[in-house]
């Protein structure tokens, strides 16, 4: 049997699933010995291994940061200042997100990503103007106090030109909006962070560490890094000499760039959303219209031999006229798919799906009584049931209404690019308004039916049976399942 659990709209993911890991493994010794248990699909197990890689990524940046500051300052005591502002900065997001009520996610930890090169830009900033004093000879309190004079409107003005670019984004009212919405608050609560910590305790912490530079003997790796940077700046120097002195070489250089910019934008795939391998895929099988449910799992079990094929398969749960959003539909079938992480297997799920002779293009073909389509989830998933295009007819004529949507739909099947080749799949076409379900009418008897003492209630009366099904696995290693109901006859 396949029970799917559905988490609420506002339930967190990672925690509903981890309850219920909790809820399975104290149910299992009360199983018969006959009987097993497991997990055939857990979505947070993507959200898990995402938000652990993007705290690594969140490491490795810092350490990095701290890194590039170093090469540059070449001075231990000035690397400190401008890097202590990175974890206040983190730290204090944290407190805002908790302010709004909003969760540690892929989207606020990838803003915190993007914060750590911008909220130690402020620091270096007020750093390097305090130093450049100190190297006129200026003690490094009355060169906190002298620097702090010239740039903290600098300061500021950067701090709210970034939280002018970012901001936009938590007011906008389209999907868009409502999916950046906590990205655009981290990102602008460590700017604004970060601002407060340039203008108070940067400067503070110059004060105190900073060193007068008389008589400083500087070491080899500070020679090192020092002719590097001369080097530098004399290529850069005879380089911007010459761009000087040939202003129309450097003008058409300009426009060539932005022409090639253009022509390889226009190359591009554009998408809302792309496709990432989060190891799992939904395979969705419809058959015609009025379709029994047997006859839509005979279509699904095609499905799940196909996918029983591929060795990169882990575990699989198929249903039958699931109940989403009220009752389900005999004509719908849905199988759900794991696959192996991606340290055990060698090809992607992008390629076990879509290349060549992959799953896609071998459940369009193989499975003839119905229409079988490979889903790979978005890199953010809204509902693996949305087309990624939908086009909405009305009219108060339904005929009208019915011949112009199968127009349209034609139309688009036979849409073709500049090498004359097919741009979308026939198949993936499809009219949500469908006239052509079969109808069965009854005329009752009602003579007879009383003669018999049978009453309209009872012949009207209906009644569901629900059936499970266990089911061997076609290939070692691999667990499958698969629930599905049928109205009786």
């Amino acid at each position: 049997m396949f029970l799917g659990i559905v988490k609420q709209a506002k339930g967190n993911t990672v925690s509903v699933a981890q309850a219920i890991r909790a809820e399975t493994e104290a149910i299992r010794p009360t199983l018969p010995p006959s009987c097993d248990m497991w997990v055939a699909f857990d979505s947070s197990i993507f959200v898990e291994k995402a938000i652990s890689e993007v705290w690594h990524t969140l490491a490795i940046a810092f350490g990095l940061v701290m890194l590039i500051i170093f090469v540059f300052l070449r001075n231990i005591r000035s690397t400190i200042i401008p890097s202590v502002a990175i974890p206040i900065s983190i730290i204090g997001t944290f407190a805002v997100l908790y302010a709004f009520g909003y969760s540690i996610n892929i989207l606020t930890m990838l803003a915190l990503v993007l914060a750590i090169g911008v909220v130690v830009d402020d620091a270096i900033v007020v750093l390097e103007a305090i130093y450049r004093h100190v190297e006129e000879g200026m003690t490094p309190m009355k060169a906190a106090f002298k620097a702090m004079e010239e740039i903290s409107f600098a300061v500021i003005a950067i701090t709210v030109s970034l939280v002018a670019v970012f901001a936009p984004l938590a007011f906008q009212k389209s999907t868009t909006g409502r999916l950046f919405i906590e990205f655009a608050a981290a990102v602008c609560g460590s700017v604004i962070i970060s601002a407060f910590v340039a203008l108070t305790l940067s400067p503070a912490m110059a004060a105190r560490l900073l060193k007068p530079l008389e008589d400083v003997k500087h070491g080899a790796l500070f020679n090192f890094f020092e002719r590097g940077f001369h080097w530098i700046t004399e290529h850069y120097t005879r380089w911007l000499r010459w761009s000087l002195a040939h202003r129309s070489v450097m003008v058409m250089m300009t426009l060539g760039t932005m022409a090639a910019m253009v022509f390889a934008y226009r190359g591009l795939d554009q998408d809302f959303l792309p496709q990432e391998d989060k190891s799992r895929m939904f395979g969705l099988v419809i058959t015609p219209n009025g379709s029994t449910s047997e006859f839509t799992d005979r279509q699904l079990r095609k499905a799940e031999r196909i996918i029983a094929e591929v060795p990169e398969v882990n575990s699989y749960g198929a249903m039958v006229a699931p109940a989403f959003n009220g009752p389900g539909q005999a004509s719908f079938g849905i199988v759900f798919v794991t696959f192996k992480d991606r340290g055990e297997r060698k090809r992607s799920v992008q390629d076990i799906v879509n290349g060549p002779g992959g799953l896609q293009q071998r459940m369009l073909t193989e499975v003839e009584g119905g229409l079988a389509i490979a889903n790979l989830p978005k890199a953010i998933e809204v509902n693996f049931r949305d087309a990624p295009f939908e086009l909405i007819l009305q009219n108060q004529d339904l005929d009208q209404l019915a011949r112009t949507s199968a127009q349209i739909a034609n139309k688009l099947r036979m849409l073709t690019n500049s090498a004359g080749k097919p741009l979308l799949n026939s198949s993936s076409v499809r009219v949500g308004y469908e006239v052509d379900k079969p109808e069965l009418r009854l005329t009752i008897e009602r003579n007879r039916a009383a003669a018999l003492g049978v009453s309209i209630e009872d012949i009207s009366r209906h009644s569901g049976v629900c059936r499970s099904l266990p089911r061997k696995n076609p290939r070692d290693g691999q667990k499958s399942s698969r629930n599905y109901s049928t109205p009786a006859e």
